[in-house]
């Protein structure tokens, strides 16, 4: 399992394209993630997608989106002509909350759907078709239809439940005030937190704590202290050798059987597999 490091061809745009007909005997990438947003169309044959562990058959005309950081792999099944485009969406899709470098990671992860596929005429692919005419004819001021192009893409994204917007998930004036208990989680994940003493931080009760975060970020208290712990556990999984159990107390997990949950809940892997997956070679 590989993370991908894309070289934009258009690192102003932070855009990729390519267009290429392979055999059945061509080998593409084995599974592997990146942080760009990938569509890729198929114009001839067929192709096998495998999405985490799912399988999907792209014929002639379809359109797949997949999203940041979902584990994907094309395996040609005949003779195929496709074109995929590889976009850094985040360019296009601030702003931040300002607040915290985990509660920003938090909002992102609102992606309703981590992938989809588009069959026949549809608005993306008028947007897909409009892309590639001006990355592969380069006229006069391409580089800024390339950019409105995207930025329709964005749109379509956003009406289709494809790409959270974080400014419809979170309430400043609310999340100031839980600023003493946001930067409180991050520092101390690690350590058991009750829900007294963090209302303490704000002068506040447990029970209008719980209501301020849900009201703020449309989340629990406990799904974003999970979240932050397991991104910590992550980071550990994939470059440290501690084992599970270390990992998870050291995150703040009351207990194995709880991380090895809470984990393949949220990323549909247990840590075991994630770090075989993952881990640096």
């Amino acid at each position: 399992m590989q993370q991908e490091n894309i070289r934009f061809r258009l690192p102003q745009i932070a855009l990729n394209l390519q267009t290429f007909t392979v055999s059945p005997s061509f080998q593409l990438r084995g599974m592997h993630f990146h942080k760009a947003v990938e569509l890729i169309k198929v114009y001839e044959g067929e192709v096998a997608c495998y999405i985490e562990d799912h399988e999907y058959t792209l014929s002639v005309g379809d359109i797949l989106l997949v999203n940041s950081s979902v584990i994907h792999q094309l395996v040609i099944k005949s003779r195929a002509t496709i074109t995929y485009i590889q976009i850094n969406i985040s360019k296009y899709t601030e702003p931040q909350t300002g607040y915290s470098h985990f509660l920003d990671k938090f909002f992102k992860n609102y992606t309703a759907e981590k992938y989809v596929i588009f069959h026949g005429k549809c608005e993306l692919a008028t947007i897909f078709s409009s892309i590639k005419k001006e990355f592969e004819q380069r006229s006069f001021c391409y580089k800024d239809y390339l950019r409105a192009h995207i930025y329709a893409l964005v749109a379509f994204m956003r009406r289709n439940l494809l790409l959270s917007d974080a400014s419809t998930l979170w309430d400043a004036n609310k999340l100031l005030e839980l600023a003493p208990v946001i930067q409180y989680i991050d520092e101390n994940y690690h350590v058991k937190l009750s829900l007294d003493s963090l209302g303490e931080l704000i002068n506040s009760d447990r029970f209008r704590l719980c209501r301020l975060f849900k009201a703020a970020t449309h989340s629990t208290l406990f799904e974003y202290i999970n979240f932050v712990r397991l991104l910590s556990a992550e980071e550990m999984l994939i470059h440290s050798q501690k084992n599970i159990g270390e990992i998870a107390f050291e995150c703040g997990f009351a207990s194995i059987q709880y991380f090895n949950r809470v984990f393949k809940e949220n990323r549909g892997y247990t840590p075991g597999t994630f770090r075989k997956m993952f881990a640096e070679k």
